[in-house]
């Protein structure tokens, strides 16, 4: 269920003042059928009037840049004018305004103020925004059990977003006991209203078998609906999915399409797949220049897989000029992230000396190599293949947006680790593949919101 800008509107019309409602209602009209001409004029002089519904309007105008050039400060104007008149939904959007930092500068205290008022007015939007701050003690002491109270009140309404950070909290054990069975029940009811993050969480459940029959099908399924909805992380597992054929027909060129959409959406673990696809061509030309564009990509968001493949290209000269400065770089970053194989391969790299060094880093490389192995009979719930720690930090998210205009709450922080186990380097040419989902080369991430 999605409060849009025509449903919120409806819902004020309610209010209006009988002697204006024929014209205002005009108004809404016109608005709704995409004529701002006729409904700014209208709209802006009840606003200037003190009707704190037109006042809403005129700031849902303003923030979607409907019938007025886009401006954000003016939006916080007239949100906060109809919310000081306790309009509901202005109290909500002011908040979102206020913790996001737009067209005013961020304060989660008063953000945290302004969604209370409206949640204690009964918008479950802004229930949730508040359950999100006290979840993440973001402008309000941390208060796990006040959270819950508030996204239960939301979920009870509707709102997918509250059912998602529901599941959230039973998947990490966050105020309330571990139980992920419960998780799976709320990511189901949030992923059925057609919430990209519960999908692409629900899809996670499916392919580690956590609470449900590990079912690769089905995890094409939910990932398929979250990618579609252009969530990057869901893209790539789905990317994932085709290059191993689990659950779908393998085939490397939708598996590289997959990659490139979420790669393009900044996912570091699609750019370093997609890298790594187009360094073995596998579904597209082979490309070192395009690879190492992309590994370059990954490794500065600190993909650990893209910066010892930089670090490989480097040291053996495959696709670049050799140049054992650039690889102690790469590998040096790679191993301060305690990565084993990283270090012995900056040691040879140290203790060998061109030209005779570019053998035994070559060897080095071959010495390590070994095929990648699926997970086996380990069970689904070693702390090693599947661990969710407690979240950390809200990832914000535009409620604002014409999109997804119903003040729900930015997630928690998720971290979910797939299909653990130790990788070394893919076998022949020296590319690194270690990622939390090992899969023939690739690494499938879970979320980080």
């Amino acid at each position: 269920m999605k409060y849009g800008v025509s449903l919120v509107i409806g819902a004020m019309l309610l209010s209006a003042a009988p002697a204006r409602a024929q014209s205002f209602d005009d108004a809404v009209a016109a608005y709704k059928r995409g004529d701002y001409t006729t409904a700014l004029p209208v709209i802006r002089s009840y606003a200037k009037q003190g009707m704190a519904n037109a006042q809403f309007d005129l700031g849902v105008m303003y923030t979607t840049g409907h019938g007025v050039p886009l401006d954000e400060a003016q939006a916080v104007k007239w949100f906060r004018a109809a919310a000081e008149q306790g309009q509901v939904f202005a109290e909500g959007n002011l908040g979102v305004h206020l913790r996001d930092g737009k067209g005013v500068k961020q304060n989660y205290e008063e953000a945290a103020t302004w969604f209370r008022l409206s949640a204690e007015h009964g918008n479950p939007g802004a229930q949730t925004s508040l359950g999100a701050l006290l979840a993440t003690g973001k402008g309000v002491p941390q208060d796990y059990g006040e959270a819950m109270k508030w996204f239960r009140l939301a979920a009870a309404r509707g709102v997918p977003a509250a059912e998602d950070d529901i599941g959230i909290m039973y998947a990490t054990g966050t105020g309330v006991p571990k139980d992920e069975a419960e998780a799976i029940k709320w990511y189901r009811l949030a992923a059925e209203h057609g919430y990209a993050k519960a999908q692409f969480s629900l899809g996670l459940m499916y392919a580690n078998g956590v609470a449900t029959p590990q079912d690769y099908g089905e995890a094409a399924k939910w990932y398929r609906l979250s990618a579609d909805q252009d969530d990057a992380p869901a893209a790539n597992n789905l990317g994932v999915l085709y290059q191993n054929g689990l659950g779908v027909e393998q085939t490397y060129v939708e598996a590289v399409r997959w990659f490139r959409i979420s790669a393009e959406h900044g996912n570091p673990k699609a750019q370093s797949n997609l890298g790594l696809m187009l360094a073995q061509g596998h579904g597209v030309t082979q490309n070192f220049t395009d690879a190492q564009k992309w590994f370059h990509q990954a490794a500065a968001q600190g993909d650990l897989n893209a910066q010892k493949n930089l670090g490989a290209m480097a040291a053996t000269g495959r696709g670049v000029p050799q140049n054992y400065g650039e690889a102690r770089k790469w590998y040096r970053l790679a191993a301060g992230q305690g990565d084993a194989h990283a270090q012995q391969i900056l040691e040879r790299i140290n203790t060998a000396t061109p030209p005779e060094a570019r053998t035994p880093v070559r060897e080095a490389v071959a010495a390590i190599s070994r095929p990648v192995p699926m997970p086996g009979t380990r069970s689904a719930l070693d702390p090693a293949v599947f661990r969710v720690p407690p979240p950390e930090l809200p990832r914000g998210r535009s409620e604002n947006d014409p999109s997804v205009f119903r003040f729900s709450s930015p997630q928690m922080e998720r971290r979910i680790a797939l299909f653990g186990g130790e990788a070394g380097f893919r076998p022949g040419g020296g590319f690194h593949s270690m990622g939390g989902m090992h899969m023939g080369g690739m690494h499938m991430g879970g979320r980080g919101r």
